[in-house]
């Protein structure tokens, strides 16, 4: 058996694998979860991106994304959005308390 019959008979096998997977309940082929990996649509990636703020201690750069993702986010997570838009709300009261308290202490001293 030569390789070009070897590899025709891995081709014939491949495409009858893929005829017996093809249910229309089923994913497509192409389907990124089919092998593990999932596509990113743009409100996860927007989402993504203020979380990478948040970790970065970056509050305006966080509420800028939470601004995007409000004007695009579906109704269905509104509740989600506006529980990290309150939890943002506080975290930069806190860090605007904590910036003014050494401000406050060196009035104190002089």
């Amino acid at each position: 058996m030569s390789d070009d019959d070897e590899s025709d008979g891995q081709r014939e096998e491949l495409r009858q694998f893929l005829k017996e997977k093809d249910d229309p309940n089923e994913s497509t082929n192409t389907d990124l979860s089919d092998i593990g990996l999932c596509s990113i649509n743009r409100n996860e990636r927007i989402f993504n991106i203020l979380l990478c703020y948040m970790q970065l201690n970056n509050v305006s750069k966080a509420k800028a994304q939470l601004r995007k993702l409000m004007e695009r986010c579906p109704a269905k997570y509104t509740k989600d959005v506006l529980m990290i838009e309150d939890i943002l709300h506080r975290w930069g009261k806190a860090k605007k308390a904590t910036k003014a308290a050494p401000a406050q202490t060196k009035k104190e001293e002089a």
